[in-house]
């Protein structure tokens, strides 16, 4: 808590000085530049389960301020309306704020400096690739690899039209959750486009465990290969994390392969298919996560009627590892409203 107080009250001052000494009136002006954005994440669905489940949900609400102090000087503040999934107990009764972004960030020449709470670079470049983040998280993100954005350090430098390095220093825990120990989470990538079609991605991170109560080190790599065109893309990534929750030999990993076909300028159909999978199975005396392995399949066509509304009708499919657990079919219309 201590260090977010710190590092909100250091974007504060730098913010507070940039406008009392900036050059001009116009520049003392910055406020005015701004713009406020968001995104609404919607869904009616059905679940072909004993239950049956079906209904509307309000999957996440994203809303945001964001404004060019002068030409390298910035700051974005968002705030995630998240899903009462979020949270356990009689707390899913309700939604809580959290901040996703707070952070001021500076261009100088080939880097990006970012400090605050930002968007972790982990699998930016994957969920960007698969596009249909309204619809299913990504990989990494929806397996629990990581977080999608932190409290910490962030830069990034653009080697050349191929190469771009991204660094990182972040608790850890994720933006939703409060620093209360000495673990940070340091986070190298490289992003390589060979040519304008084609991208890959290599990641990893050390996770350290200062506490004395954690066995070991946390580590997490990922390697990332898409092809896209104006008629189709296909991406496959693969991630592992060893030692996953600082716990010794206890690792997960797995594959996600995903494609977009451009029917028209406005529709598109996609497919995914998940493998997640860990170390440690039923037969084991700690399986630890198999009730959580297995293979998700979705199948949807996407309607982009206007610029800032997508709607996506899909299908799809879990197969657990654990034949002791039911499989579930859901079918579900998903909305995507941005500002």
């Amino acid at each position: 808590m201590r260090i977010e107080k710190k590092l909100i009250i250091s974007i504060g001052m730098l913010i507070a000085q940039q406008i009392a000494f900036g050059q001009g009136e116009e520049e003392s002006q910055w406020y005015k530049k701004g713009e406020v954005y968001g995104n609404i994440f919607a869904n009616v669905h059905t679940e072909f389960v004993d239950t049956h489940a079906k209904g509307f949900d309000l999957d996440r609400a994203y809303i945001g301020y964001k404004s060019n102090v002068n030409d390298k000087l910035s700051g974005n503040i968002k705030l995630d309306l998240g899903s009462a999934k979020d949270v356990a107990g009689d707390a899913a009764k309700k939604r809580f704020a959290y901040i996703k972004n707070a952070y001021i960030q500076y261009k100088y020449q080939k880097f990006t400096f970012k400090l605050g709470i930002a968007d972790c670079f982990q699998f930016k470049v994957q969920e960007s690739f698969w596009g249909y983040r309204y619809v299913f998280n990504s990989f990494q993100d929806r397996y629990k690899f990581g977080a999608s954005a932190d409290i910490g350090f962030f830069t990034t430098y653009k080697a050349s039209d191929i190469i771009s390095l991204d660094f990182s220093v972040a608790n850890g825990e994720g933006y939703s959750s409060i620093q209360e120990d000495e673990d940070f989470r340091t986070a190298f990538g490289i992003t390589i486009n060979p040519v304008d079609i084609v991208t890959i991605r290599l990641y990893s991170d050390y996770y350290s465990a200062m506490d004395t109560t954690k066995d070991e080190p946390q580590y997490t790599g990922a390697a990332f290969a898409g092809i896209k065109t104006d008629i189709f893309s296909l991406g496959v990534e693969w991630n592992y994390q060893a030692n996953s929750g600082f716990l010794y030999n206890q690792s997960k990993y797995g594959t996600s392969v995903y494609s977009t076909v451009n029917i028209t300028e406005k529709i598109k159909t996609f497919a995914r298919y998940d493998y997640v999978a860990s170390n440690k199975l039923h037969y084991d005396a700690d399986p630890w996560n198999f009730n959580k392995d297995g293979s998700n399949i979705i199948v949807g066509c996407q309607y982009h009627p206007f610029k800032n509304l997508k709607v996506a009708a899909n299908y799809r499919t879990w197969l657990n590892a654990n034949d002791d657990n039911t499989n579930t079919n859901a079918f579900y219309i998903n909305f995507d409203l941005s500002f």
